[in-house]
């Protein structure tokens, strides 16, 4: 393998200034272990009116399990609908809300529109009625299309109608904030705030409420679709938050990627110096996950696993707790479920995670200065031009003018401050695409080399050399992680609130180098060893005749190939099977983190079958295997490429797949070379 010592010396001082900003990003990772559980009040009701208990008691025993924060959504007219104690009924008017309430509720409905809106346009009927004076841009409605007995279309109507002002926050009920403090527990407000009816005094508000109520939340998770005080000043607000240590909540997308868009929260996160966690929401399908699909997952363990994942691999530290539904699509209201539960969940995340349960604190806000990146790129551009080195023949004169041009410019774009940003995101796809594609022009050269090999060397010995190449391929590949995940050392990428978005490419492009790699390395039809891809050999290639079994390996690898590419990330229509559903649960139980399957089950055992064949002197396994071989490699920037996922967890996962898929690929090859022998001894014999 050619290396050129200029492009390895600033290789290696990449390696040194990544090693910096790495041992930076594990401080901040190791301070960050505390993780809260919020119950969700309103569930809590709902789950209380399915029983014969009262709300006191499921307050109670979930307090036993460590869940110590409440977290009360503001009212509105909508959601005080679904309490059935208070009767209350609405109607439309012109642009007018008409909203009757029994006289329990009445004075803080009342209290709180003329509070949000004004006293002035709001008027009382009677003892138990008002009408909230409303404008044309405050009328709601949804309609559906009307058809006759033919089927044809007929047209449009109304089936219903309202008005934005029943979403409009009114305050926290007296009596739900009595019932969470005498559990014990304590209250975490989520104020409902819309900028179209309100202001900057909605901030006041608040605060002024939690101090009259003597509660002191640690964390601040927004209702609605927007941060309080959006569209206003919010400086009084950032210093409130700061001066109470309140950590501003932001909450996961339901496909688990990003956080949910509430207008103004990433200003002032951004503002507040990025005093912010992520919040796992147990959303509703979540929720009815307590009797999964595969077995030994009937009982809510799957709920557990989802929350288990959320704080280990995603960077979550506040668990939005609602409960358990199942089948039928009721509420589980057997406490003893729930206890079983979170006791395994407290002693998985301590477990190999070293987290606990307690109050939540940020993140430490992280942004190295970018000059630090220069000798980065630096590295990731001489990475680039090895691997350029090892595909075409190009005079190291010209290799080293391109380097010091393209470097020069760099790092004045750099310096200028110029797409900082950008470049960050530019050159971590690079090094995502270079070091593994190293990392197979390494193992290439290796195989060829074995497969010059005269002496009939054992199993075993084949075996040691094959994961003595197998390690230092994924130290190479891990260089490309290394240079990925400092560049991208950001609160922003840490909290989610930016992603890395060339994890597909990052997957195929190393394939693709490799097809190039092996015709540079082995070429086609190839009579004598040189290095290079030849334009007469591809022209060759490009002139045989098509035959009907390279039509079906053609149309094999590429089914392989979508199929590769359509299970990766979140949201995939490809689901894994029960059995694979239940393996990766019971890897992920026993292990601190559970290797991928096309690692350890075929990429890497598939480098050890490649060596072994290659001592073997069969030739033609080498390119269908190398495909499946760079998969691993690649695999590896692709664990690091999820930024928000714990450095230690990414490197363990990494670890345990090296360590299985040589397990496997050792025992396999074993198996192979006895049943070899053994036909070879009867051609002897025969």
């Amino acid at each position: 393998m050619k290396v050129n010592r200029l492009f390895s010396i600033f290789l290696i001082i990449a390696i040194l200034f990544s090693s910096v900003l790495v041992f930076q990003r594990n401080g901040i990772e190791n301070e960050y272990k505390n993780v809260e559980i919020v119950l969700d009040y309103d569930q809590v009701i709902k789950m209380q009116d399915e029983s014969d208990k009262d709300l006191k008691y499921f307050l109670d025993e979930f307090k036993d399990m460590k869940i110590s924060t409440v977290a009360l959504n503001e009212s509105t007219i909508n959601t005080l609908k679904n309490r059935k104690e208070y009767n209350i009924k609405t109607s439309i008017d012109g642009y007018d809300l008409i909203v009757s309430a029994d006289e329990s509720i009445y004075d803080f409905i009342l209290e709180g529109f003329k509070r949000k809106i004004g006293p002035s346009r709001v008027e009382v009927i009677d003892s138990n009625t008002i009408r909230v004076k409303g404008e044309n841009k405050d009328y709601i409605y949804d309609e559906t299309k009307l058809y006759d007995v033919h089927g044809d279309y007929v047209g449009m109507s109304k089936v219903l109608e309202g008005s934005k002002l029943e979403f409009l926050g009114l305050g926290f009920l007296q009596s739900d904030i009595d019932m969470i403090k005498s559990s014990g527990l304590e209250v975490l407000p989520r104020p409902i705030y819309l900028s179209e009816y309100e202001d900057e005094k909605s901030i006041k508000y608040y605060f002024e409420f939690l101090d009259e109520q003597d509660i002191h939340p640690s964390s601040i998770i927004f209702a609605g679709g927007e941060a309080l005080g959006f569209g206003y000043d919010t400086d009084y607000l950032k210093k409130e938050l700061k001066n109470r240590n309140m950590v501003i909540g932001m909450i996961e997308t339901n496909v688990q990627r990003e956080n949910i868009d509430q207008k103004g929260l990433n200003k002032l996160v951004e503002d507040s110096g990025y005093y912010a966690t992520r919040v796992f929401n147990v959303w509703d399908w979540v929720q009815e996950r307590y009797d999964y699909e595969i077995p030994l997952h009937h009982h809510g363990e799957e709920i557990i696993n989802s929350m288990y994942r959320a704080v280990t691999e995603r960077n979550v530290r506040i668990i939005y707790f609602k409960p358990f539904i199942d089948k039928q699509g009721k509420y589980v209201t057997d406490m003893s479920i729930y206890k079983q539960r979170f006791e395994e969940f407290d002693n998985r995340i301590q477990k190999g995670h070293n987290m606990k349960i307690g109050k939540v604190n940020s993140m430490r806000e992280v942004h190295p200065n970018r000059l630090i990146h220069i000798p980065i790129v630096l590295g990731i551009i001489a990475a680039f031009l090895i691997l350029i080195d090892n595909l075409v023949n190009i005079k190291y004169k010209y290799m080293n003018i391109l380097f010091g041009l393209s470097s020069v410019g760099t790092a004045l774009l750099y310096g200028l401050g110029i797409k900082a940003d950008l470049l960050d995101k530019i050159f971590a796809l690079l090094a995502t695409i270079a070091m593994p594609s190293i990392s197979m022009a390494f193992i290439l050269y290796i195989v060829r080399a074995a497969l010059k090999t005269k002496n009939n060397m054992n199993a075993l010995n084949i075996l040691l050399k094959g994961i003595i190449t197998l390690m230092i391929a994924c130290m190479i590949s891990l260089i490309g992680a290394l240079f990925e995940v400092s560049l991208l050392l950001d609160s922003k990428f840490l909290l989610e609130m930016d992603i890395f978005r060339g994890v597909k490419v990052s997957q195929i492009a190393p394939i693709m180098v490799t097809v190039l790699l092996y015709l540079s390395i082995f070429g086609y039809k190839r009579e004598e060893e040189r290095d290079g891809i030849s334009l007469n050999e591809i022209i060759k290639l490009f002139k045989e005749d098509i035959k009907i079994g390279h039509v079906i390996v053609l149309c094999a690898f590429l089914a392989i190939g979508i199929v590769f590419i359509a299970r990766t990330g979140h949201e995939t229509n490809i689901k894994p099977s029960s059995l694979e559903l239940l393996s990766r649960n019971m890897l992920e139980l026993f292990l601190t983190a559970r290797p991928r399957n096309k690692s350890f089950l075929m990429a890497h055992p598939g480098f050890i079958l490649m060596m072994y064949l290659a001592f073997k002197n069969q030739k033609w396994s080498i390119f269908p295997l190398s495909l499946l071989v760079v998969i691993g490699q690649g695999n590896i920037v692709n664990t690091f490429s999820h930024i928000r996922a714990p450095l230690y967890l990414s490197y363990i996962r990494t670890n345990y797949e090296i360590v299985f898929g040589v397990i496997i690929g050792g025992i396999g090859i074993l198996l192979i070379d006895f049943i070899w022998r053994k036909i070879e001894g009867r051609k002897i014999n025969a």
